[in-house]
C-alpha cells in the first residue's frame, strides 16, 4: 500500500519483515521468496539504495533461472527490474541486455499488445533516449572554418579540398 502511494521509505520495514518471514517459512531459494526479493530490490532501487537493490534482484533472477522456465513471466519481471536498475546506474549495455531479455519473454508469452510487454518496450525506448542524449552531450561540436586546414591531411584549405 505504501509503495502505491509513493511512501517507499515507510514500506521498507514491512518488505524486510515480509522477506524474513518468507525465508523462515519457505526458505531462501523458493520461487515465492524470489518474488519478495525482486519486490524489495525494486523498492531499494526506487529509494536509490542501489547497493541493497542489486543483490536482491540478482538473487531473484538466479532462483527464477534455476526454476527452469516454469514461470517465464516472473523471470521477465526480474530481468526488467535489473534492466531498470542498470539504467539508473548508467550501465546502459547491461541495461539493454536485461531489458531485451524481458521483452523477448513477454512478447512470446503475453504478446506484443499486452500492457506489460508495452511497458518493457517503453523502458527500452527510454533507455535509448538516455543513450542518445548522453552521446549528444559528450560529442564536441567542432566547426571547421573555410580557411582552416583540411582534416584529411592533404595540407590544402578545407574550402578547396573536402567541401
Amino acid at each position: 500500500m505504501y509503495v502505491s502511494i509513493n511512501k517507499n521509505k515507510k514500506a521498507l520495514p514491512l518488505y524486510i519483515k515480509s522477506m524474513k518471514g518468507y525465508e523462515n517459512t519457505l526458505g531462501d531459494d523458493h520461487v515465492i521468496t524470489a518474488s519478495v526479493y525482486n519486490n524489495l530490490g525494486e523498492l531499494y532501487r526506487l529509494i536509490k539504495q542501489y547497493d541493497n537493490a542489486f543483490p536482491l534482484i540478482e538473487k531473484a533472477i538466479n532462483i527464477r533461472e534455476l526454476e527452469g522456465g516454469a514461470n517465464p513471466i516472473d523471470l521477465a519481471y526480474s530481468y526488467n527490474t535489473m534492466g531498470v536498475y542498470y539504467t539508473d546506474i548508467k550501465n546502459y549495455v547491461k541495461a539493454l541486455d536485461y531489458l531485451n531479455k524481458a521483452l523477448n519473454i513477454l512478447n512470446s508469452t503475453l504478446g506484443e499488445n499486452h500492457v506489460n510487454t508495452k511497458g518493457a518496450k517503453t523502458n527500452i525506448e527510454f533507455l535509448y533516449s538516455l543513450m542518445n542524449s548522453e552521446s549528444n552531450n559528450s560529442i564536441k561540436k567542432i566547426k571547421i572554418g573555410r580557411n582552416d586546414s583540411c582534416h584529411c591531411g592533404s595540407g590544402k584549405k578545407y574550402k578547396m579540398c573536402c567541401v
